[in-house]
């Protein structure tokens, strides 16, 4: 079975939680519900009358509060223990007709207390629950994309916020990045951002505007080819769609920026 990893490298790391006052968790049969990520081993409990697993991505398990193992065989009986103290008198019965005076017996002394019993010897332990059904392999395709100029696209400026990100295995890469960046085309407003890594472009992450001023957002894209396992330089990089604006090009960045890497073996 292939595997996934992921690889995160922040220059800030954000994290939000998002809460639901009204969840039902766990269901009202006492069932939890959780999606474990496929490859990483993380688990997040979930809703089940309102949230769903991503597919491909996770794999849905239930359990409950008491468990469902089987319940092992009973234990020997233990050996029985030794007499206890003689119980407690009964209640009293109805008087008598008054008899003779007896002479009075001698005092009689108070038995010992019997000796306590040994535990029972423990049960055996249970089975093991039989293994959850293997996640699906995952597979990268990056298109060739439609519409773009003459000569594909190339990076020509990038911009100073590329970051170094260590891999531990082989295999194309699922890139992420958020990026703040501006580049001035002189009087053309057609632009287009894109992902590099190692300087290479990422054809698939390429966003085309012709809005002036800064494009803000997350730039995602597949490698076409597989990287080997080690340092990479995942970089955000521009180019005018009209080359022969690029002459009198400007460019600045906003100095934050965060990346992910997903190797896809």
């Amino acid at each position: 079975m292939k595997a996934m990893k992921w690889l995160l490298a922040p220059t800030f790391a954000l994290a939000f939680v998002a809460t639901d006052a009204h969840a039902s968790i766990p269901a009202p049969d006492g069932t939890y519900y959780g999606c474990y990520l496929n490859g990483i081993g993380s688990l997040r409990v979930i809703d089940n009358s309102r949230q769903h697993c991503l597919a491909g991505w996770e794999t849905q398990v239930t359990w409950t509060k008491n468990g469902n193992g089987t319940p092992g065989p009973q234990g020997p009986m233990g050996p029985a223990g030794p007499q206890g103290l003689p119980g407690l008198n009964g209640f009293d019965g109805l008087p008598g007709p008054k008899g003779d005076t007896g002479a009075p017996g001698p005092k009689g002394d108070p038995g010992a207390p019997g000796a306590k019993g040994d535990p029972g010897a423990p049960g055996a332990k249970g089975d093991p629950g039989a293994p959850g059904p293997a996640g699906a392999a995952s597979e990268g395709v990056a298109g060739p994309g439609i519409g773009l100029p003459d000569g594909g696209l190339i990076v020509q400026y990038e911009f100073g916020i590329t970051e170094t990100i260590n891999t531990t295995s082989d295999g194309k890469f699922l890139v992420s990045k958020w990026a703040r960046v501006n580049l001035n085309c002189g009087g053309s407003p057609s632009r287009v951002f894109l992902l590099t890594v190692d300087g290479a472009p990422v054809v698939s992450s390429a966003v085309y505007t012709e809005a002036p001023g800064f494009h803000e957002g997350l730039l995602t894209g597949i490698t076409t080819d597989k990287l080997a396992a080690g340092s990479h330089r995942i970089g955000v990089a521009g180019m005018c769609y009209n080359p022969i604006a690029f002459a009198a090009f400007g460019h600045s960045w906003l100095s934050f920026s965060t990346s992910s890497v997903v190797v896809i073996p």
